[in-house]
């Protein structure tokens, strides 16, 4: 395990934030992310590589290896990246045998409340699906077993300069809010919430419970809140994807109960981060995994 400078009292007081860096195409974006969360809402940020141990060898077997040069290597680029965006950041190395295990280990030795991490699309030389249905595997036990708040960001835009909260009465905001108020706050990007209505709601009636529920939990003049009636021609998700399409930022919470058979954010959620052209951050609110 890897630290590249002593906590202070003050960091002690700030809740952890743990960047998952792994993967080096992600990194510059996760950076970004953890950048607007320190500056926003105060996190103390700790970036972490998880290095896989194989089943034959002895964790310790890592020590000295090439294998943690790299990650080191990895680390100090994420620390020095984070430091030209005026971020302090501490590094540490997770030794597992899987990248799950590193990263529920990582966040319990660190007492992280929040997880982020990066999504890149499969490669070219992985067969379709292969790299997201990994990922999935890895994603449902983190999400599972970690005592913290998860963002999992498909990084695809540089720049943010608008941002889509789909938002109905079930959605717990406590992260999702938070997460679009701080991106909102530090890029000036506006936000958006948007309510798909159902064919048993009534326009009025639906815009009266939504904007006592974002009052109720402190999110009132988060951004404009926007009630799309379904269209007859396209299916709700679909028009959602093409909705997310607009903006260059989609902040997209876990259904309320998502069946564990389809994923551990919920069918729409993936839906949407797999087929829209934005960048999509999938939140997972320790709560809701409580409330399941």
């Amino acid at each position: 395990m890897m630290a590249d400078e002593q906590r202070s009292r003050n960091d002690d007081e700030k809740p952890t934030l743990l960047v998952g860096i792994s993967n080096p195409e992600s990194t510059g974006g996760l950076m970004d992310l953890a950048q607007c969360l320190a500056a926003q809402a105060d996190y103390e940020v700790v970036a972490t590589h998880i290095l896989p141990v194989p089943p034959q060898a002895h964790l310790s077997s890592a020590r000295g290896s090439g294998e943690m040069a790299a990650a080191r290597e990895k680390l100090l680029e994420a620390i020095r990246e984070a430091g030209a965006r005026d971020v302090r950041v501490r590094g540490v190395i997770e030794v597992a045998r899987e990248v799950d295990e590193g990263l529920v280990s990582a966040a319990e030795s660190q007492e992280a409340s929040l997880v982020l991490v990066g999504y890149s699309d499969p490669g070219e030389r992985e067969e379709d699906g292969d790299g997201e249905r990994r990922f999935d595997r890895v994603m449902h036990t983190v999400a599972r077993n970690i005592e913290a708040d998860l963002i999992v960001a498909k990084l695809r835009r540089e720049q943010v300069r608008s941002i889509l909260l789909p938002i109905n009465t079930g959605l717990n905001l406590a992260v999702s809010g938070m997460l679009a108020q701080a991106i909102s706050r530090e890029r000036e990007a506006p936000v958006t919430l948007i309510h798909l209505l159902r064919e048993d709601e009534e326009q009025d009636e639906a815009r009266e419970r939504l904007e006592a529920n974002l009052e109720e939990e402190g999110f009132s003049d988060l951004g404009e809140l926007v009630i799309e009636p379904a269209r007859e021609d396209i299916e709700p998700i679909d028009q959602l994807v093409e909705t997310a399409n607009r903006y260059d930022m989609a902040i997209v919470g876990a259904e309320p109960r998502p069946s564990i058979a389809e994923s551990v954010f919920g069918s729409w959620a993936e839906r949407v981060a797999r087929e829209s052209d934005c960048t999509v951050l999938l939140v997972r609110a320790k709560s809701a995994l409580e409330e399941e």
